[in-house]
């Protein structure tokens, strides 16, 4: 090998090898962040535990504002009633009066039928529209029946 051809030979090869383990370098992470910082994927315990702390005081904040809220709430008086005790709701009751009655998922024929009911079945009335009425069946299904079928007491 001729001289000239040697000398251009090593200083190519020496870019090559350079190039090549610069490339590498970048591939496995060799020229990235210092150690320790955020940027670091295997972050330090000292930046996980600082991160930590701050959850931690939100977290014991948000307790005490909770708590102070309850505090608050049980010594707020309750609304006068003027000495009387106040009045529990009546609830409603009806009784199917059909043979074999459709309990539908709307207040009218068109809508979906939810479940059927006997005569002597008893519901909770929750409310009416237009002769039909929403009942609540002893087995807690929701559904409205006709009012000309349903006798309310």
């Amino acid at each position: 090998m001729s001289k000239k051809l040697r000398g251009f030979l090593i200083p190519l090869l020496v870019v090559v090898v350079v190039a090549a383990g610069v490339s590498v370098g970048k591939e496995v992470g060799a020229a990235g962040n210092d150690p320790g910082t955020q940027g670091d994927p295997l972050v330090a315990r000292s930046y996980v535990d600082t991160k930590i702390a701050s959850i931690l005081d939100r977290l014991t904040k948000i307790e005490s504002d909770v708590a102070d809220l309850k505090q608050k709430l049980a010594q707020t008086p309750a609304p006068s009633t003027g000495g009387q005790t106040p009045a529990t709701p009546q609830v409603k009751r009806g009784t199917v009066s059909g043979s074999y009655v459709n309990v539908r998922s709307g207040a009218g024929t068109n809508y979906g039928l939810v479940t059927s009911v006997t005569k002597g079945t008893t519901a909770e009335v929750l409310s009416s529209q237009n002769n039909w009425y929403k009942i609540k069946l002893n087995n807690g299904t929701v559904g409205w029946i006709a009012g000309w079928l349903f006798s309310v007491q």
